[in-house]
């Protein structure tokens, strides 16, 4: 997988099959127009963002290549809402 930047400091990955794919700014920012939330609690502050159900899996690869792991799932963190969400059904 390669990765470049455009003119619009959108971070683009290169998957197996030579397409493009935008996942994040150059600074590790999800599209602005997939933020949901700014969260704080105790033991950090986080971006909550949504991912299109297209761009799952695009996002999970992007997780596993990024050595800065910018990113993560929700229902894999230890944090007050992820245990208020769970503990409402909402995720698993």
């Amino acid at each position: 997988m390669h990765s470049k930047m455009d003119g619009n400091g959108l971070w683009h990955r290169s998957l197996q099959n030579g397409t493009w794919h935008s996942i994040a700014h150059h600074d590790n920012v999800p599209p602005w127009d997939t933020w949901l939330a700014y969260i704080y609690e105790p033991k950090r502050d986080y971006l909550l963002s949504w991912v299109p159900r297209e761009f799952v899996s695009l996002v999970t690869e992007g997780i596993k290549v990024s050595p800065e792991q910018p990113f993560q799932w929700l229902d894999l963190l230890d944090l007050e809402l992820t245990t208020l969400l769970k503990h409402r059904r909402i995720i698993g």
